[in-house]
């Protein structure tokens, strides 16, 4: 149907539904995916739902899609559902790229004469709302489909066609997602079972819904171990916090010493998750410290990685075995590589700013920022960028507010004397208080200078070694 429009006439519609108000959009929506579904062709369902989308996400989203087979088929690993896919493998992370694909494959390969009476089926339940006929074909669908992609895969592999395989979903972390939705389907009755106790989003839980869950957990275990870390990174998935997973995985397993619970690679799957997040973005940010970046971009990755590691330290609460000893690794990671981003920010303050060195022969010699330097716009918009960056991370890493998990580490890491690392930092205090007063110096002088009221600052010493003076020789030679 895309090739029925002009590109005139697609952007005439995408105007036009982008003045759709949100309730008038979400109608609309439901009504193009029903009509889709009957297997009606007069209208460009996939345009109209690619303009739409937009409109929708950005008012809320909906609570609820209208059904179609392909959905019923992946609801079991909803939960577990990213973005885009990564560079590397996650377990119990499946990106949403790979679901048409999987879909099509199922569809021409694995089952080909199976599945158009499968959807006719489903199709014909959601229509005439026949609740007990869906559920009874999606279970056969979900057995059926489970083991003939596993063994699909298989064969693949046997005949040396699995390099072919994966270049259809992707690459080899596509080809893993589809493994992992095999085994998910599989069992996809038990899973949406769980599922339908326990509605999205999960705000809180009972004593009685933990009874539940633990039994679930239990039932799930005992026909298929390999499902067990799966299925609690599902139900993960459905909590509004992710983080309270830590209180729920105690409460499971009757303990709260983490080094025990981690012994159990289903009870601990989705904290260890959660916890590889924070590490990723550690090292991912650790290893781009120093370069210029956007402020928006900066903060958005900063804020968060602040709201889950915050979450996490909050729920772990001084948790002394390997979850907490993560977490604090990785916060070290963040600090540090913040520092270093505030120092590439200053340096690029300075590079604009220009300085002149300041002081007498008998005195200290210092720098001082010069504000009569010329200077281009690209200089003036590199160094509001940095003025920017400088501000509001000195906000994220200031001692005297925790407001992110940064800064509760930096505060940490300030108060906490009794410790080793507290010592151990210590010896960096001197540089780190001269690039303080080196920021505030330069950042002051920009900002009087952009407000149109430069002023003189302060030299700022120590920046500039100067040699020791010649040792004079004493009068009896020695």
């Amino acid at each position: 149907m895309l090739a029925s429009l002009s590109e005139e006439q697609q952007t005439r519609l995408e105007g036009l539904l982008k003045g759709l108000s949100y309730p008038v959009a979400v109608k609309l929506l439901a009504a193009v995916e029903r009509d889709r579904l009957v297997g009606a062709t007069g209208l460009p369902h996939e345009t109209l739902t690619d303009f739409l989308r937009p409109e929708i996400v950005a008012g809320g989203g909906m609570s609820r899609r209208t059904p179609t087979p392909q959905r019923l088929f992946c609801q079991p690993f909803e939960d577990l559902l990213i973005v885009s896919l990564p560079s590397a493998k996650t377990s119990g992370r499946i990106a949403r790229s790979t679901l048409t694909p999987v879909w099509d494959w199922l569809c021409t390969d694995v089952l080909p004469s199976d599945m158009p009476t499968y959807i006719d089926k489903l199709t014909k339940a959601i229509l005439n709302g026949n609740e007990d006929v869906l559920r009874t074909v999606l279970a056969e669908l979900h057995r059926r489909a489970g083991g003939a992609m596993a063994a699909a895969i298989m064969a693949a592999a046997e005949e040396g066609r699995l390099s072919e395989l994966s270049d259809r979903f992707g690459g080899a972390v596509g080809l893993d997602d589809v493994r992992e939705i095999a085994d998910i389907v599989a069992y996809g009755p038990e899973v949406m079972e769980a599922q339908e106790r326990f509605p999205k989003p999960i705000s809180h839980l009972t004593n009685e819904d933990v009874y539940d869950l633990r039994q679930y957990y239990q039932t799930i275990t005992e026909k298929a171990p390999h499902m067990s870390p799966y299925f609690m990174l599902i139900m993960m998935g459905r909590l509004e916090r992710p983080w309270e997973m830590v209180e729920l995985t105690r409460r499971l397993s009757n303990t709260d010493q983490s080094h025990l619970i981690a012994g159990d690679a289903g009870l601990s799957a989705p904290v260890d998750s959660l916890i590889g997040d924070v590490e990723r973005f550690a090292a991912d940010f650790d290893a781009d410290a120093g370069q210029t970046y956007p402020v928006g971009e900066l903060f958005g990755r900063l804020d968060g990685f602040g709201h889950l590691a915050k979450g996490l330290i909050s729920a772990l609460d001084g948790d002394a075995g390997p979850w907490g000893r993560r977490i604090a690794a990785a916060e070290a990671h963040v600090v540090d590589a913040a520092l270093r981003q505030m120092e590439t920010a200053l340096r690029d303050l300075r590079d604009v700013m220009k300085t002149r060195r300041a002081g007498g022969y008998a005195g200290p010699v210092g720098v001082r920022p010069d504000v009569s330097a010329p200077r281009t716009a690209g200089d003036v918009a590199r160094a509001d960028n940095a003025a920017t960056l400088l501000l509001q991370l000195s906000e994220h890493v200031g001692f005297n507010e925790v407001k992110s998990a940064v800064a509760l580490a930096m505060a940490r890491r300030a108060t906490s004397f009794c410790s080793m690392a507290a010592i151990l930092c210590m010896k960096f205090a001197p540089p780190r208080a001269r690039s303080v007063k080196r920021r505030d110096a330069f950042l002051t002088s920009w900002l009087r200078l952009r407000s149109g009221s430069p002023a003189k600052t302060r030299p700022i010493y120590c920046v500039v070694a100067r040699p020791p003076p010649p040792r004079r020789p004493s009068p009896s030679g020695f």
